[in-house]
């Protein structure tokens, strides 16, 4: 139920409704504060036994300016979290970002501070961390090293579990050093695509060349699927 629907049923104002809410364990499912939803929306179940002398019996609360109704005192944040816009700070991403990453579990939040999204420091430095770290590579720049489209790496190098993707959400990572392994893999071998290319041929060329017995082909992965690649030394004989 949206939050205007509630005061209208509840004949109050709608302001700080969702704070005296949250003050007595009623929480919103979506909002500004939990997945970055534009309005507050309540699960109708939880608010069906709350009325309107319940609400206006509540004088004493916490809201989002950090203050509570009783007194002029600051609430403090712990050391051990980040506000979502210092977050997104952090990050270089928009405040929305971060509540998806929330949603999606990279980040974790303060789940006993309703009145705000508080991410856990230790997540996000985390996240931090293995974002600037030098053991990881972009998606995009794997592909560029290995020079071959992005499908095609998916298909050769991923599925064939030479090439492992952590996805974050709005950043995809590679191991440097599994990389590494295929790049040294590929200095003696070829992909079919590959050696097509070096012929100057139509992809289909070297199968009929392998079927013929003109090449032969080998079979790397580790798991249940596997590469064909070929030796360049072999391909470069087939050159007329």
């Amino acid at each position: 139920m949206l939050v205007a629907t509630l005061a209208k049923q509840f004949r109050v104002n709608p302001t700080n409704l969702v704070e005296k809410l949250e003050s007595i364990g009623i929480t919103p499912v979506h909002g500004p504060h939990i997945d970055s939803t534009p309005i507050n929306i309540f699960l109708k179940n939880d608010v069906q036994d709350t009325n309107s002398n319940d609400l206006n019996s509540i004088q004493h609360y916490p809201t989002r300016t950090g203050r509570r109704k009783d007194t002029l005192g600051s609430l403090t944040t712990s050391l051990n979290y980040y506000s979502l816009r210092d977050a997104a700070t952090l990050l270089k991403i928009s405040p929305n970002k971060v509540a998806v990453l929330v949603q999606r579990g990279i980040l974790n939040k303060d789940k006993k501070n309703p009145l705000s999204v508080q991410i856990q420091a230790c997540s996000l430095l985390n996240l931090k961390k293995k974002l600037d770290s030098e053991d990881y590579i972009s998606y995009l720049d794997a592909t560029n090293q290995l020079n071959c489209p992005i499908n095609w790496m998916q298909k050769y190098w991923c599925e064939t579990g030479f090439l492992n993707i952590e996805n974050l959400v709005y950043w995809k990572l590679v191991s440097k050093k599994e990389l590494t392994a295929v790049l040294e893999l590929k200095q003696e071998y070829v992909t079919g695509a590959e050696a097509s290319a070096i012929l100057n041929m139509r992809h289909s060329h070297i199968t009929n060349l392998q079927t013929q017995g003109f090449i032969k082909p080998y079979y790397f992965g580790k798991t249940d699927k596997r590469v064909r690649l070929f030796k360049k030394t072999d391909v470069l004989k087939l050159i007329i």
